[in-house]
């Protein structure tokens, strides 16, 4: 399974060494003119659900038995 952060990252870097935009090239490979920034976006999200997911499990004192 592909990783969001790297796969935008490759995007990034073929763009760069073209001299394209990153949301060119998500467009022409989708034919989806804003998904490039839907991913953006949708990363971050998940970078801050995974954050609050972890500092929640870190600091939580429930346990099994209540």
């Amino acid at each position: 399974m592909q990783d969001i952060k790297s796969t935008l990252k490759a995007v990034e870097a073929f763009a760069l060494e073209r001299g394209v935009d990153p949301a060119t090239v998500v467009r022409y490979a989708t034919n989806n003119p804003r998904l490039y920034e839907r991913l953006k976006a949708r990363a971050e999200k998940l970078d801050e659900d995974l954050g609050r997911i972890e500092r929640y499990l870190a600091q939580s004192r429930v346990s099994a038995n209540g």
